[in-house]
């Protein structure tokens, strides 16, 4: 059986953030820190417990996109979307 070694796995659009430069900074002169939503809450059952973990993951990466997302739209000197 073949085995397969990876030498270095970042998450896709990690690179931005191995800049000397950073943008977070930018982030709070505008909007779109507003658009940043998510957060998950407890559930009293136990049952509920996977349905918020999966909930906060999911909240996690659509918050993390629309970061990115204005990271590169600021490099590339685009203006964010208006919802």
């Amino acid at each position: 059986m073949s085995s397969i070694k990876i030498a270095e796995l970042r998450p896709a659009g990690s690179e931005l953030f191995q800049d000397s430069e950073s943008f977070l900074n930018e982030l709070s002169d505008g909007q779109e820190m507003d658009m940043v939503l998510g957060g998950g809450r407890r559930s009293k059952r136990s049952r509920g417990g996977n349905v918020n973990t999966v909930n906060t993951i999911f909240n996690t990466v659509i918050n993390t996109t629309i970061i990115n997302t204005t990271i590169i739209n600021k490099r590339r000197g685009r203006r964010p979307r208006k919802h």
